[in-house]
């Protein structure tokens, strides 16, 4: 046990603020480099419209899909894939 959490450890840990109305509507794709990201969301899914982490299908197609979270609940995925943050239509979204 002391040995794995000896491996883990935090690379990069902020806070996005989205805000429809001014500054930052949506982050671009991209990949994280690390082995996994972790987003928790923070707003009730009421305070805001639009929105979401956003993942590029792996079909092989450029289409995306978006996942709203509830406040409070993780989501975590593989740092490799293209991912984002949707763009938000009103309200702000804050997202660590």
């Amino acid at each position: 046990l002391a040995e794995a959490r000896l491996g883990l450890r935090v690379v990069d840990a902020f806070v996005v603020k989205y805000n429809a109305s001014e500054g930052q509507r949506e982050l671009r794709p991209h990949r994280d480099g690390s082995v996994f990201s972790f987003n928790v969301a923070l707003n009730d899914l009421d305070e805001y419209e639009g929105g979401g982490t956003s993942f590029r299908l792996l079909d092989g197609l450029s289409s995306e899909a978006a996942i709203r979270s509830p406040k409070g609940h993780l989501l975590a995925h593989s740092s490799a894939l293209v991912h984002g943050g949707h763009p938000i239509e009103a309200g702000v979204r804050y997202v660590p």
